[in-house]
Order: C-alpha cells, then structure tokens, then sequence
C-alpha cells in the first residue's frame, strides 16, 4: 500500500498579498519612528536650545581676515569675478577685474560693518592714471578711492539698510579703467592681497542671525536626532547626542563664522543624505539577524513537537525584525557621524586631493572607451600607467613591484550608472562619487557589528 505525502496547496494570490503587505510594513514602521521622535519634548528643548545658542553666538564680534593668492586655496569661497592667483616669490596676490566681488555668506544682519582691502596699483602701465577704486553694496556706493603704489590698507564703512534676513554680505569693488592684457582672461584692475571685515553689535543693536544658514543648522541637528531615534535611542537620549554637534556649531559660529557658513549647505544636505542610509543599513543588519540567528535558533530549539513552530509569513518576519538590538544604537551613531564628517569634509568645497578627477576619468572611461577600460587591468607593458598612457600615476615598477597597480574595478562599476545622471567632468558627479565612497566605507561597521555577533553569538545573541 502506497502513503501519499499531503500535498500543500499555496494561494499565489494571497502570497503575494502578504508580500505586499510586509513591504508596505517597512514603510510605517519607518513612520512610526519619525512620530515618535517628532513627538516627544526632548526634541523641542534640543531646537530651542540650540537656536538660543546660535543667537548668542552671533553677539560674538566678527573679525575674519583672508589673503588671496596662491597660499590660499579656499580664496575663491570670499572672492569672485577675481583675475587668477599669482605670486612673485612669497608675495601672493589677485588682480581685480572691472567689477570683482567680496562675499561674506552668512555673516548676519549686522548693525555696522567696516571692511578692509589691502591694495596697491601693481604693473600698470605708466601712461595709465593711477586707478579709482568704487566700493558699492546694496546698490549703494559707499566710497572711493585712488590705489597708488606700495599695499596699503583702504576702509570702508557700510550700514546695512532693510532687513536683509539672508545675512549675506556682498560687496562690489569697480575699477572704471581696468585695462587689458592677453595672458589675463579678465581686465586688470589693481593688486589685492588681503581683505578684513569687523563687525558686531553696535548701541545695544544686536546682530540677527542669517535665517537660511540656522535654518539648515537646526534642521541639520534634527536629522541627527532622528537618525538616533531611528536607531534606537530614547528621544531623552537622542537628544542629548544632538545637542553635543549643537554645541559645536555654535562654538564655530562665534568663533569661526565664517569658515562654516560657506559649506552649511553641503553639510546639511549630507545629514540629511545620511538618515535614508542610516535607515537603510539598520534595516539591512536586521533582516541578516533574522535570516540568520532566528532560523538557526529554529533549527536547534524546535526539536520537540510541543515547541511552537514558526512560520515564513511575511508579516511575521518583518514584526521580528522590528526589534532593535540594544547594540544597533551604537552602530547607527557611529555610521552616521562617522558618514557626515567625511562626506562633508570630502566635498567641502576647497579641499581636493590629486585622484578625485582621477576617479571620474575613469568613470566617464568606463562608458566613453570600455575597451581601453579593461585593457588597462591586463597585458600593461613596461612603462605604461594604469591608464594605458605615459605620466599616469602608477608605472611599472613604482612601490618595488613589477606590475602595475590600478584602482579596483569594482568601485567604478558601483559609480558608473552617476555618470549617465552627469555625462560630463560635472562637479556634481565628482560630489556624488565622494558620497557613494563614503557610504561604502562607513557601512563597514554594520559589517563588522554582523561578524562581531557570528563570533560571540553567547553574549551578543540577547
């Protein structure tokens, strides 16, 4: 007699149902955090905080100085519409064009303002007049000046008018008669080698903050907040996190104002780039937990027939892997702070290293000459770099090797499809590889939290 093993009949239609379902649970879990954390006091006492820090950080008097010229790469963040860096020994210096400008981004709504120019005439032509000088903001001209020879210091007094919540100071300098050469693209005006601005409260006037630039620091502290709730701190301890890098912005906006405000924006748009990625990575380590240890508990514990039995429902296997492991709090931190600081840092706008274009020729080679791309990791002869052409960066022989050492493939191939979002040498694309680079790095503590728990699965499995 023959036994006919019961044959279990699946509903297709219902399957995917509860797929759907559980995918949409992933979703309002996701909201659930944001409300709560959203909801709960510690994040209102952590805003109003910060933003009373911030107001009292701008009564601190400004006094930011910056010299143009090759000595300082980060010039261009201050001024614009400026000739190229030249120097003549240690003397570094830009030339003005016919209408430069001095940005201060930032700065505040300021009571009174006094900027200084360090200037001089430098090789104009003799037949030429000794150049006049206009200092103009907000449509207004302050004053003038006549440049003669030898740096000098030139003043300008300015008092803002109207409410100007931007807190942006942009100020004109004309030179009516600039005059042309060929190996300069702008006309030349005078020789400038440092600029100065003071400032501060003024008569019990005091200075208002730039609302743009505290809007993005306050929301950027936000996400930090979030992010740890996210994580799996209690909104009180959440809190208290954030309010360190608050305290932070806040020593740097009395202090160092105006080396901040020019990259708020790119530090905001990192924070909040980090807290889906955040998510994203707890999720992920989750989902392995419950893969991994939930299906071997159920292998050695469900021995006995009396022992509940667990079942693949879809709905289940994502309320199990809701639960937090007390460990992920500090995975989430590190993984966030740790993807701000670098990302911020990497894109920065004056910082640059010598392979950052490096990395996106040979992403752009990856679409433009895929021949020429995988050619390069075989077959490379004495002589040649990792491009395939003379002057590279890495020739045979180079590190006491005797074959050459290019970059992985595997990275470009991660960052290809960016280089169908921008085709071109973009500065955007070059921000977007920064980013993918620092994600790919800083998700290595989930990776090293997933082997620590496989290791010491005793103490690490509550």
């Amino acid at each position: 007699m023959k036994i006919h093993e019961p044959v279990l009949k699946i509903n297709k239609q219902s399957s995917k149902a509860n797929y759907l379902l559980s995918f949409l649970s992933i979703f309002v879990e996701e909201f659930r955090y944001l409300v709560r954390g959203l909801t709960a006091y510690p994040l209102y006492a952590l805003l109003f905080g910060a933003l009373a820090l911030f107001t009292l950080a701008y009564q601190v008097p400004l006094d930011f100085a910056f010299k143009l010229g090759p000595a300082n790469n980060a010039d261009f963040l201050y001024a614009a519409s400026f000739n190229q860096r030249e120097s003549n020994g240690d003397f570094g210096f830009r030339w003005s064009s016919a209408e430069s400008y001095l940005r201060f981004p930032g700065a505040g709504r300021l009571p009174q303002v006094s900027l200084e120019v360090t200037m001089q005439v430098g090789g104009r032509p003799a037949n030429l007049a000794l150049p006049v000088v206009e200092v103009w903001a907000d449509g207004r001209k302050l004053s003038e000046v006549t440049v003669g020879p030898g740096a000098q210091i030139y003043r300008f007094d300015y008092q803002p008018q109207g409410q100007r919540l931007r807190g942006d100071l942009i100020f004109t300098l004309k030179t009516p008669s600039a005059f042309q050469t060929t190996d300069h693209n702008l006309p030349l005006g005078v020789v400038v080698t440092e600029a100065r601005l003071k400032a501060g409260p003024v008569n019990n006037r005091p200075v208002i903050p730039a609302l743009p630039h505290t809007a993005l620091l306050l929301t950027g502290l936000l996400i930090f907040y979030l992010a740890l709730v996210r994580s799996g701190w209690q909104p009180l301890g959440a809190a208290r996190w954030a309010a360190l890098p608050g305290v932070g912005l806040a020593f740097a906006l009395a202090f160092y104002r105006l080396h901040l405000t020019p990259i708020t924006e790119e530090l905001f748009l990192t924070m909040l780039l980090a807290y889906p990625l955040t998510a994203l990575g707890l999720r992920t380590t989750q989902l392995f937990q419950s893969s991994k240890f939930q299906v071997q508990n159920f292998k050695f514990k469900s021995t006995d027939s009396s022992s509940p039995q667990t079942t693949d429902n879809p709905k289940t296997f994502s309320s199990q892997s809701s639960v937090l492991s007390p460990y992920l709090k500090w995975i989430g931190l590190i993984f966030f702070a740790v993807f701000v600081v670098k990302g911020a840092g990497l894109n920065h706008p004056a910082f640059t290293t010598i392979d950052h274009w490096f990395r996106i020729h040979q992403i752009l080679r990856f679409w433009d000459n895929p021949g020429e791309f995988w050619r390069q990791y075989y077959n490379v002869s004495t002589g040649q770099t990792v491009t395939g052409l003379s002057g590279g960066s890495a020739v045979l022989g180079q590190w006491g090797v005797s074959v050459s050492l290019p970059y992985s493939p595997l990275f470009y191939l991660l960052a290809a499809p960016l280089a169908r979002i921008w085709p071109t040498h973009d500065p955007n694309l070059l921000a977007a590889v920064n980013l993918l680079a620092t994600w790919l790095e800083a998700s290595s503590v989930f990776l090293v939290y997933i082997i620590a728990r496989l290791s010491y699965r005793g103490q690490w499995a509550a």
